[in-house]
Order: C-alpha cells, then sequence, then structure tokens
C-alpha cells in the first residue's frame, strides 16, 4: 500500500512512500568558525570579534574558540544586528 505524505523541507510538496513506516530524517546544522563566518559574511574576523562584543552577535563559546549556526548569523544580519550606527566606532 503506497502512502503520501508532506514533505517537512516543502509541506506543498507531496512524498510517496512505500510500505514501510515514513520517518522523518533530522538534520543538525553544523557549528562553524569564525573565519567561515567572515568568509561567508565577506568581512575580517577582526570585524566578527567586534560584532560579538559590541553588538551582541549571536555565537557560541566553546572552550577558547567561537563557534556560529549559519542560520543563526543570517537572521541577526537580516535583523540589522550588523548595521552601521554612529557610536560603533565604525571609520574611526
Amino acid at each position: 500500500m503506497e502512502q503520501v505524505v508532506k514533505d517537512p523541507s516543502d509541506p506543498a510538496k507531496p512524498v510517496k512512500i512505500g510500505r514501510h513506516r515514513a520517518s522523518l530524517l533530522v538534520v543538525t546544522e553544523p557549528w562553524v568558525s569564525a573565519d567561515v563566518i567572515a568568509e561567508h559574511l565577506g568581512v575580517t574576523k577582526d570585524s566578527i570579534y567586534g560584532w560579538i562584543a559590541n553588538k551582541a552577535m549571536p555565537a557560541h563559546r566553546v572552550g577558547r574558540l567561537w563557534k556560529f549556526k549559519i542560520t543563526e548569523v543570517d537572521a541577526w544580519v537580516r535583523g540589522e544586528g550588523a548595521a552601521d550606527t554612529p557610536d560603533d566606532g565604525a571609520g574611526r
């Protein structure tokens, strides 16, 4: 018996499955380094560390390293977290 379920990544797209029970595959987003985030955003690592200290950039300390989730950083940027403000020291 064929069963139709919704694709969790695209609920409008039906997925057909055979006789076996449907199971969801959970994919965990990897943690990335400051180097990867800097490259992703096209800025220097100094900018990244400044944003962590002064602008509440989402970052997590793991030992002495900073780790990031790209989706968290992208949401922070879209929310104007990285926007220049007159008192942030930009241009000095």
